[in-house]
């Protein structure tokens, strides 16, 4: 009866998602837009972000070479108040994602620093995934499967009242 339990209420996945209080974010923007139009957009992130009563400092960089490798992207490095200063990380994040929503022209990818990491890669998201193959019109039909198979999923898990009623 107690394995039951802890099955049930034990947090599942490869590994558990800590909050150590650290947020890596990632923003995009057109391919052709200038140094200084992307720097306008950082800084309005930047100036998002800091002013959350949850944030306690942020980092920003911006431009081509390390830890960026185009001019459209950039990445930001927020850094929290105490636990018992603020909410969890998850309403935290959601805080932030309707905030980052009202800034037209980037693209904000977010995602908790965790002290356990696999892969030495850079993304702009939690996980990857890859998909190679010999033939360039074989892939291009099983991407754009997956990616539609994905944004259903994705839409699932945000709406579950659009899935019981039937609209997805």
């Amino acid at each position: 009866m107690l394995s039951a339990w802890l099955f049930v209420t034990i947090p599942k996945g490869f590994f558990p998602e800590e909050d150590i209080g650290q947020i890596q974010i990632t923003t995009e923007a057109a391919e052709d837009i200038s140094f200084t139009a992307m720097r306008v957009l950082q800084d309005r992130v930047a100036e998002t972000l800091g002013k959350d009563p949850s944030v306690a400092y942020v980092n920003s960089f911006v431009g081509v070479g390390r830890p960026t490798a185009t001019q459209n992207s950039g990445r930001l490095f927020a850094v929290l108040k105490p636990r018992r200063e603020r909410p969890k990380m998850a309403q935290v994040l959601g805080s932030l994602r309707k905030r980052f929503r009202d800034i037209p022209g980037v693209a904000v990818y977010m995602q908790p620093v965790q002290n356990l990491r696999l892969g030495g890669r850079q993304s702009k998201a939690r996980f990857q995934y890859t998909l190679q193959s010999v033939s360039a019109g074989e892939m291009s039909q099983w991407s754009e499967k997956l990616m539609a198979r994905m944004r259903v999923l994705s839409c699932n898990r945000l709406f579950p009242q659009r899935r019981e009623a039937g609209g997805l």
